[in-house]
């Protein structure tokens, strides 16, 4: 299930920074840093996106900024189209499946499918290089916009995905699995 709220509900910020502090402590995330992965003074301004399993447990989430300034702008100063973008960030996942679904992909589907509903469909984020290389290889349509970064002790960079892509990519891979799932034979 997917839940969506803004930082401002208090009760329900505090189990995404509390689901990013367990992520990111199992995480190979340098532990010198683990307060500024955790939390940030943007995190109250933002809206949420948590994804939970079956039983109502947080197990992936992601940041999603909307309005003023964004985060990545501490860092980099090239162009951005903010009246049709959003910034995505702290992107954090407890547990890569649940229940024969990716986790990552999932969350970070509906977030982009909550972009394009909200007419905001260019998504940026900065994110570590060995992530969107990733994606990339996988075949996933973004482009970095920077060189590297240096962040919390971690190489990063800036990139850019057309949501409305990712959410095509998306949709064709798991036509493509169901139909290998049911022998060839599509949704039966």
């Amino acid at each position: 299930m997917i839940e969506i709220f803004d930082g401002s509900d208090a009760a329900r910020l505090a189990t995404v920074l509390s689901l990013r502090r367990a992520a990111f402590s199992g995480s190979r995330r340098d532990p010198a840093h683990l307060d500024a992965w955790a939390s940030d003074t943007y995190d109250r301004a933002c809206r949420h996106i948590v994804m939970t399993d079956h039983t109502g447990a947080p197990v992936a989430a992601v940041r999603v900024v909307l309005e003023g300034r964004w985060p990545l702008q501490d860092r980099y100063d090239g162009p951005l189209e903010q009246t049709r973008g959003a910034e995505f960030g702290r992107l954090c996942v407890l547990r890569r499946e649940t229940a024969d679904v990716r986790n990552l992909y999932e969350l970070m589907v509906n977030a982009a499918r909550h972009c394009v509903e909200l007419q905001r469909p260019m998504m940026y984020g900065l994110t570590i290089a060995p992530f969107w290389r990733a994606l990339a290889r996988a075949g996933v349509p973004l482009a970095p916009l920077s060189g590297p970064i240096q962040a919390y002790g971690e190489e990063e960079n800036v990139i850019l995905f057309d949501a409305h892509d990712l959410i095509a990519f998306y949709d064709g891979w798991r036509s493509q699995r169901t139909t290998a799932d049911h022998g060839g034979h599509g949704d039966r």
